[in-house]
């Protein structure tokens, strides 16, 4: 290996001189910078768009791996699903922020029947005059030929 080395730096294939001072390099990368952005001018649109979009997937890659954030699928049914499927695991403080926000969520019957029989155990003890009308409001709402709702809440 000794010899090749010494072969090799007689034929002048020995590594390149590195600058000597910081102003050097300095100069060296401005000569870069410029030579770079000569070459971005004469691009056409479509192939800065190319090379945007390659950065800005690298850089997404590079985030994800570090666990820092998710790609938001394009196609309607797979971003459908992605947002149900964040949805379905949030807690239920997540689920009742969103239902502030005004975004509604599927519950089963059960679950409806369980939040409404609470509160409406909660308007049943308040002494409140507002409270109570909508107490009111809220049984004869409620009071409907079927009796679907009241039977699963346990009224009569």
């Amino acid at each position: 290996m000794r010899k090749y080395r010494e072969k090799k730096k007689l034929e002048g294939a020995d590594r390149p001189e590195l600058p000597a001072t910081r102003a050097e390099v300095k100069e060296k990368r401005k000569k870069w910078r410029e030579a770079k952005k000569k070459q971005l001018l004469k691009l056409t649109a479509e192939k800065k768009e190319k090379i945007k979009a390659a950065r800005q997937r690298r850089y997404q890659e590079k985030k994800i791996a570090k666990g820092k954030s998710m790609i938001v699928p394009n196609s309607p049914q797979k971003f459908a699903a992605f947002v149900a499927s964040l949805i379905n695991t949030s807690s239920p403080r997540k689920q009742a922020a969103l239902e502030k926000q005004g975004i509604q969520l599927n519950r089963t019957s059960e679950q409806v029947a369980s939040k409404l029989s609470a509160s409406m155990q909660d308007m049943k003890k308040s002494r409140n005059a507002d409270t109570r009308s909508k107490l009111k409001t809220l049984v004869s709402a409620l009071n409907t030929e079927e009796g679907k709702i009241r039977k699963m809440m346990g009224m009569r």
